[in-house]
């Protein structure tokens, strides 16, 4: 359940779900259901509207795959992500 925000707050909160869902998407498997890391999504947007920044989110994304999931983490895609998390943070809050 998606927590009453403003809608430039949504706004943020949907990109991020969606840029787990279709880029950062560390178990790798086709046709997931879309709420497949929405468990994850809160907590980042929570870092990201409280002004953390790329890395720090980076390492949150990193510590998720690795030691949530168990996989080996890519440290590169993590960054990917959480810099266009924050540029978007930047761009719209």
């Amino acid at each position: 359940m998606k927590p009453k925000l403003t809608p430039k707050k949504l706004e943020l909160y949907e990109f991020i779900a969606k840029l787990l869902y279709e880029e950062w998407n560390p178990i790798g498997v086709d046709g997931l259901p879309e709420d497949e890391y929405d468990s994850y999504v809160s907590g980042i947007f929570y870092m990201a509207i409280n002004g953390s920044d790329a890395k720090d989110i980076e390492e949150h994304l990193l510590s998720i795959e690795t030691e949530q999931m168990g996989l080996a983490g890519d440290r590169q895609i993590c960054l990917n992500i959480a810099d266009r998390i924050v540029n978007k943070r930047n761009e719209i809050l």
